[in-house]
């Protein structure tokens, strides 16, 4: 292999291991933020630094465009339910214990 082929390669895992560690160090900062000011499901705070450290703009963009879409639609079909009447069918299903 080529001097040149080898550098690529080793500035494409640079890279990588750069982005990598940004993203675990802003995940691990953001939940222990949220647990020393003791939000309640402090790791939602840890999901978030991973989705915005995502590695391009065209990425984070595309997923947030998705996520708004699907909260649109089920805000949507939320409201014509409650429109409608619709009644859900939301029973309590217990589950099986160690005797059932």
């Amino acid at each position: 292999m080529t001097r040149t082929g080898r550098s690529a390669r080793n500035k494409v895992s640079l890279a990588w291991f750069t982005r990598s560690l940004r993203t675990a160090v802003a995940a691990t900062g953001s939940l222990r933020a949220a647990e020393l000011l003791r939000l309640p499901e402090a790791f939602w705070a840890a999901v978030t630094a991973v989705i915005i450290m995502q590695s391009t703009l065209g990425a984070t963009w595309t997923v947030s465009l998705q996520r708004f879409a699907g909260t649109v639609v089920g805000a949507v079909l939320g409201a014509l339910g409650t429109y409608f009447g619709v009644k859900a069918p939301m029973r309590a299903v217990p589950a099986k214990g160690a005797n059932g």
